[in-house]
């Protein structure tokens, strides 16, 4: 009996470090941190990224959406790659209380990481529209939300949401709408005042920045665009009430952008009515690529929320939900119901390195890969480490190098993200690695899981795999 069970804890042990390896492909370990190259947002590795994902909506209306298991179940259930996260300004915003708000901030975005999804914060203005109105406040929180997340790599800024030409103006505690011009010259004024503080705290973040007419794109960024790296401009749209040329002008063979769809649904601007779905799913069709700029736009669905169905179609959980704490697929909404399946389907093709396919014509059509010469190419493939399951005591890295790494990075992690381990090596040459690390302390039994990044030049090979501590037990 002792044997037998020695022997099913060995092969438990197994199948556990096996199945962790899926467990930890999320899209932040594969990807990494992202930046802009041109019209399109990439990883690490310089492949070109799509995400999918869901914006939350105001926190002061529906915190209560925003819990462990409502973000557990963006990841694994909705299949969900990022999540933005949807702060409004006014509108019982920030304003009314900015420790509180950017405390819940905070707090959303290590989470959101800790699931190995984005987080994409926003400074939400609608009413009013003009950004500048409260530049002081802005400063402020983006120097904080700089300074608290620098360095993270899952974590991106939407340093305004949709300007627009609308002001509400508190007369005898009512608004009373005024208008007035807010064109890209005036949204630019306030990009140049905050960008550069972001950017003097946190470098590297992609910063996606707002545009007129509440997020619609404009003809004159492209003469007169933001002049930093890792930007991209922001565009929404509401299926049922928006044209399609609202972004097809701006993914065309001249005049194209850098963009980031933060916020859609498939209902009315209004975010009420009846669903257009197929005028929804041809505005997901060409931000999958299927453009003249050949641009993947990554995406944001709105809103993860349960506001009341007869209020807000495009709300996409049924009403009540968030009261009950039970977050699952019968509890979604005909809208959340189609980000579901836009969010699983296609399949994530994530990927480290760059290729080029070149058709065959053949009867069958059958494409061929064909690898991009690249001459400072690097490639880290066949890791594992052994033994797996390991005592704890000692773990032995192995990996193959194609090219040359200037510099190599081995880092070790706990399941909770926490690294206690790393060590750089340069100029590692091609061929077959090995790495012994020997622990200062002994490892609890447990799942963790390492990352081997290979850089040369601006190319980068990133893995990651799991393995399984088992810590023999003496027997009585």
């Amino acid at each position: 009996m002792e044997k037998k069970c020695r022997f099913m804890t060995a092969v438990m042990s197994v199948i556990l470090a096996v199945f962790s390896v899926n467990i930890l492909a999320t899209p932040v370990s594969i990807n990494g941190r992202l930046h802009v190259t041109g019209l399109q947002l990439m990883n690490e590795c310089g492949s070109p990224v799509q995400l999918r994902g869901v914006s939350t909506h105001g926190l002061q209306w529906f915190s209560s959406c925003l819990t462990d298991a409502s973000l557990s179940f963006m990841q694994t259930g909705m299949g969900a790659d990022i999540v933005r996260i949807a702060m409004y300004v006014d509108e019982g915003g920030y304003l009314n209380n900015p420790a509180g708000f950017t405390s819940q901030v905070d707090t959303l975005v290590d989470k959101i990481g800790a699931l190995g999804m984005y987080a994409l914060i926003d400074w939400h203005i609608l009413h009013p529209g003009d950004p500048n109105l409260h530049l002081a406040d802005a400063r402020t929180f983006w120097e904080h939300e700089a300074t608290q997340h620098k360095g993270k790599n899952f974590v991106m800024y939407e340093i305004c949401n949709e300007p627009n030409n609308t002001s509400a103006t508190i007369v005898n505690n009512a608004y009373v709408n005024l208008t007035y011009t807010v064109n890209w010259a005036v949204i630019k004024s306030y990009a140049d005042d905050i960008i550069p503080r972001i950017r003097a705290l946190d470098p590297d973040a992609v910063i996606i920045c707002g545009t007129p007419n509440y997020s619609k794109l404009d003809a004159t960024i492209a003469t007169n665009p933001l002049n930093y790296p890792n930007v991209m401009y922001t565009f929404h749209f509401y299926a049922a009430t928006h044209p399609l040329t609202n972004l097809t002008n701006y993914v065309g063979l001249t005049g194209a952008l850098p963009i980031f769809c933060t916020e859609w649904a498939a209902t009315a601007s209004s975010g009420t009515g009846t669903l257009d779905l197929v005028k929804a799913a041809s505005f997901i069709d060409i931000m999958s690529g299927n453009n003249l700029a050949g641009e993947k736009i990554s995406w944001c669905s709105w809103s993860f929320a349960d506001k009341p169905q007869s209020q807000e179609t495009s709300a996409m959980l049924l009403d009540n939900t968030c009261s009950g704490g039970v977050y699952d697929v019968s509890h979604l909404s005909p809208e959340g119901n189609f980000v579901m399946q836009n969010c699983l389907n296609p399949a994530k093709n994530f990927m480290c390195g760059t290729s080029t396919i070149t058709p065959t014509f053949t009867v069958t059509l059958t494409p061929t890969i064909t690898p991009t010469p690249n001459p400072k190419v690097v490639k880290v493939t066949e890791c594992r480490s052994f033994p797996n399951p390991t005592t704890g005591d000692k773990v032995t890295f192995q990996y193959t190098i194609t090219g040359i790494a200037e510099k190599l990075e081995i880092n070790v992690y706990t399941f909770g993200e926490r690294k206690i381990y790393s060590t750089v090596k340069t100029t590692v040459k091609e061929g077959t690695h090995t790495e012994l690390w020997i622990p200062t302390t002994r490892l609890a039994n447990g799942l963790y899981y390492y990352t081997i990044a290979g850089t040369n030049g601006t190319n980068v090979s990133r893995h990651v795999e799991a393995f399984f501590v088992q810590r023999q037990i003496p027997t009585p």
